[in-house]
């Protein structure tokens, strides 16, 4: 049925490119952290300012690929939702 609609042409692209900079941001944080580790020879608070960074780093990582793939669910979600109902309705008027 031409009424139906597809997924975008980019979903599939927005979601392999979410996750490859979401794994490359874990990467980058965790190697932040570890240099960190170094200055709690200083002290505590040397070592808290040096590591946060990292562990920033890896939070904002995964909690921005959780909103990219909340995102994209709903979208598709959404697409789902109008072709069964354009099915429904179709099959409606055509029975």
């Amino acid at each position: 049925m031409e009424l139906e609609t597809k997924l975008p042409p980019l979903y599939a692209f927005v979601k392999n490119v979410s996750v490859v900079f979401a794994v490359l941001g874990c990467l980058l944080g965790t190697v932040i952290t570890v240099q960190g580790f170094a200055m709690f020879q200083l002290g505590f608070m040397f070592g808290i300012m040096s590591v946060s960074p990292g562990l920033t780093t890896v939070v904002g990582s995964l909690l921005a690929l959780g909103i990219i793939s909340c995102f994209l669910s709903s979208v598709k979600a959404q697409i789902e939702t109008r072709n069964v109902v354009v099915r429904y309705v179709y099959d409606q008027k055509h029975s």
